[in-house]
């Protein structure tokens, strides 16, 4: 089963999120709400796939974070977020995600955009 680390730090968002990801076969081994636990549970959980929100708590945004998660493990990564403006996205391709994906999204959507990311892999 493919192993989802869920970078978010809306409560709502992440439990709708999970509860979405469960339904279309996804494991989600963590949720981070920041970047230090982002590190962290990546290190431990050994993700396939990171999906990552741009605004989350703590000092660091999203794309910083992403950038951070290069240096440790080689999981894919989706933004899921709701931030649109040109210079985030700018930012955020920097990185070489493998998909970004508009808060709200629709299931299908989602599945689309991991199951292209992880055979990109």
């Amino acid at each position: 089963m493919t192993k989802i680390l869920l970078v978010e730090d809306d409560d709502i968002v992440a439990r709708v999120a999970i509860w979405r990801l469960g339904k279309l076969g996804y494991e989600v081994c963590g949720r981070a709400t920041n970047s230090a636990d982002a590190l962290e549970m990546a290190k431990k959980h050994h993700p396939d796939l990171i999906l990552m929100d741009i605004k989350i708590l703590g000092p660091y945004d999203g794309i910083t974070t992403a950038k951070m998660l290069k240096e440790v493990t080689n999981a894919r990564l989706i933004y899921l977020t709701s931030q649109s403006d040109e210079e985030t996205v700018i930012r955020a391709a920097e990185t070489q995600p493998a998909g970004y994906v508009s808060k709200p999204f629709e299931d299908k959507d989602l599945k689309i955009a991991i199951e292209i990311a992880l055979r990109k892999k």
